[in-house]
């Protein structure tokens, strides 16, 4: 009787999920959806569904119908942003392939030097490619992140033409930049030893007599200071071993050619081989013309292309001149990962990103108010002030 009881009483209807969400007040919609809105908050949100600020239900239709237009306004938003820098617009030929090829010459170049680098540092193929990598991509992934252009993936993700370049750019010098570097101190032998001999009356003898090996003996002290007594191979030798020299305590402006021989003899045996030849010829190669070209290159084409990036997504103009700078966070992460000291406040790093980028914006700007320049001049110009500021 009573299991009779118990089957004839009537039955609660089972609520669906979506009448269930509808009977929910404002902060418990928020809290299914793990938002937490303060009362202030829930007042503001239920005037912008347009109810009365003192009414706490709304049904599911209203809910939905204010997110659409927000989602609407959210993508004509997108709509315009697509249309900006867009070189297509400009009927150029040049200009639609001009901004994307600046980005791959940065990436080259940044991937070059910060394989150098973590060379230098003594890391295997493994680690010189991930700081070749992480130089080249490291800042356009952090300004993507700061502008709110990695919802669905940073850049290199979303497009991995620029990550391929940086890892065969970085396996590329990994695998030739010793074998140049072999072959620069061969010439670099050579060239000391037949200075050394152009200032000795008897190594031509000596030579002949077979007293000294040509060639194979490397470079005795002897040598050494004969082409000392040249300025400009003194020079050169000084300035590349100014790091060096500091480290062990030599505080001198001009170190004698002594000093300078000791510091390139590491084992102490008296002669320099080819190993510290070549150790020799990396470090001239830290301070000299062509690595300088390398970094400026990677930060003329950074500065422009990060604030082409912010500028895309509709940014203050403030913003994307300082998008100039925080391109270059990846060379930052280079040099802290190598234990080198960061060229962000040095070598006119920060200053000349900064004006190229100010240059492009400003161009950009003046643009707006109808004195338009092609967006190729625009480029080459942002390019070539930093450029200019390096120079200077």
């Amino acid at each position: 009787s009573v299991q009779r009881m118990l089957a004839n009483r009537p039955k609660k209807p089972v609520k669906t999920s979506q009448q269930l969400f509808e009977e929910m007040t404002l902060a418990e919609k928020g809290a299914a959806l793990d938002v937490r809105l303060t009362t202030s908050e829930i007042t503001l949100l239920a005037k912008q569904c347009g109810m009365a600020h003192q009414e706490l239900h709304i049904t599911r239709q209203k809910f939905l119908t204010h997110s659409r237009q927000q989602l609407e306004k959210e993508m004509e938003r997108e709509a315009f942003l697509s249309a900006i820098e867009e070189p297509a617009a400009e009927n150029s030929t040049m200009g639609k392939w001009l901004l994307p090829v600046i980005g791959f010459i940065g990436t080259a170049s940044y991937a070059i030097a910060g394989t150098q680098v973590a060379g230098d540092a003594g890391m295997n193929v493994i680690g010189c490619t991930f700081v070749g990598c992480l130089s080249s991509l490291g800042g356009g992934t952090l300004n993507s992140m700061l502008f709110g252009y990695a919802k669905n993936g940073v850049p290199f993700a979303k497009d991995p033409r620029n990550l391929m370049v940086a890892l065969v750019t970085s396996l590329g010098t990994f695998l030739f930049w010793p074998i140049i570097c072999r072959a620069l101190a061969e010439e670099r032998l050579q060239s000391i030893q037949e200075t050394a001999k152009s200032k000795s009356w008897w190594r031509p003898a000596a030579e002949q007599v077979g007293l000294v090996k040509r060639g194979q003996d490397g470079i005795t002290k002897s040598d050494f200071l004969l082409a000392c007594e040249e300025e400009a191979f003194y020079n050169k030798v000084r300035k590349a071993l100014k790091g060096v020299a500091r480290s062990k305590g030599i505080r001198e402006a001009k170190p004698t050619p002594d000093q300078l021989f000791s510091l390139i003899d590491v084992d102490n045996n008296g002669c320099l081989d080819l190993d510290e030849i070549q150790r020799l010829v990396l470090l001239e190669h830290n301070g000299s013309v062509t690595r300088y070209v390398i970094d400026t290159v990677a930060l003329s084409t950074s500065s422009v292309h990060g604030a082409a990036c912010a500028i895309s997504r509709g940014l203050h103009p403030v913003v994307c001149c300082v998008s100039g700078v925080t391109a270059c966070f990846g060379g930052i992460l280079r040099d802290l990962i190598c234990n080198r000291d960061v060229a962000l406040g040095t070598q006119s790093f920060a200053a000349s990103t900064a004006a190229g980028a100010t240059v492009y914006v400003g161009l950009r700007e003046a643009a707006l108010r109808g004195y338009a320049l092609p967006l190729n001049a625009r480029v080459l110009m942002g390019a070539a002030t930093t450029v200019l500021v390096r120079i200077l």
